[in-house]
């Protein structure tokens, strides 16, 4: 699996540690962090509960600090250098990993990632190599949508499931770093891998320096293994088409409901229509109805959206792979109803 994984997300196998899901991933990366009393981790505000709970687990157990920042008021309005600045601004001496998703659920906003990793890369130019910013990504939304290659997003630590967009089984995850960011974990949950297993047996325990840093990072236990080995169908599945194409095909989905939502003297779109912000998910309000009872009503007509699990409630909607324009029109004839 972690073979099939490389392939698709142009990478080594010994990078990747596999989880059970982008919550199981953030706790991981966090709580196995070597972090001192006084080290800062910073947050942009849109963040999911699960790293926002991560962090502040993190710095009760080390003595860490967590700052966070807001990015934007309004979706809609968002700018991707402001979005950059905003946190590159915020950056100090003790910062030592920053937390950004890479497209936002409770919004729509793609995070422009490499920009942030740009403006980083001469901060860390300055820094020892323990004192350097990891920017670690929360993918889930971006994963099997967007034509970058993981490897080519520029963060240095990368999370998420692999039942969404990816369309792979629930109970499945991975966590990506770069072998430079690795020796800044010490993993908490020892592994099921054999090499290690066997230095346990043998009563020689492997050192953590010359550990796999795939197999060390991955938690042991049983895990739901039947739906681990199946995942490499779903990551070759994506190969064979290319993520290219299905990049495209979602986008041409995604523009021909967001242009339809617009022609709606009844809908106000939330999410951003700048090219550099925008992404696979479109949150939106229907006038006068709260996005609850408007979800409700649009489960009757068959539309399966959602509502944004956040304080600001929208609703939400995506067009994966199996949906087509004659899906994409029903749902908007639906939505034009309310």
């Amino acid at each position: 699996m972690r073979e099939a994984a490389a392939r698709y997300m142009g990478t080594e196998p010994d990078l990747i540690a596999l989880t059970d899901s982008t919550t199981m991933g953030l706790g991981v990366v966090y709580g196995a962090a070597r972090l001192k009393a006084g080290d800062e981790l910073l947050a942009s505000a849109h963040e999911f509960y699960a790293t926002h709970e991560a962090m502040r687990f993190a710095a009760a157990r080390t003595g860490a600090i967590v700052r966070t920042v807001r990015l934007y008021d309004d979706p809609a309005a968002a700018r991707a250098d402001a979005l950059v600045e905003r946190l590159v601004a915020a950056i100090e001496p003790r910062t030592r990993m920053i937390a950004v998703t890479w497209v936002h659920s409770s919004s729509g906003v793609r995070y422009p990632v490499r920009a942030l990793a740009e403006r980083l890369a001469p901060i860390n130019a300055e820094r020892a190599p323990e004192d350097r910013v990891l920017l670690v990504v929360d993918g889930v939304h971006g994963f099997g949508v967007e034509e970058t290659a993981v490897s080519e997003l520029g963060c240095d630590v990368f999370v998420s499931g692999c039942h969404k967009w990816l369309y792979g089984p629930r109970g499945t995850g991975v966590v990506w770093a770069r072998r430079s960011a690795w020796t800044r974990f010490a993993p908490v949950i020892p592994t099921f891998d054999g090499e290690s297993y066997e230095g346990w047996r043998a009563g020689h325990p492997i050192a953590l320096s010359s550990q796999r840093w795939s197999a060390a990072m991955t938690p042991g236990g049983f895990h739901s293994f039947e739906n681990r080995w199946a995942l490499a169908e779903a990551f070759d599945f994506h190969q064979q088409l290319g993520r290219k194409a299905v990049a495209a095909r979602i986008a041409g989905l995604t523009d021909r409901l967001r242009d339809g939502l617009h022609e709606l003297p009844n809908v106000r779109l939330v999410s951003p229509d700048d090219a550099q912000l925008r992404s696979a998910i479109v949150c939106f309000m229907a006038d006068r109805m709260d996005p609850r009872e408007a979800l409700d009503r649009l489960r009757i007509e068959g539309v399966h959206a959602s509502t944004t699990p956040y304080r600001d409630v929208f609703l939400r909607a995506g067009c994966p792979l199996w949906v087509d324009e004659r899906g994409i029109d029903r749902a908007l004839a639906a939505i034009g109803a309310l």
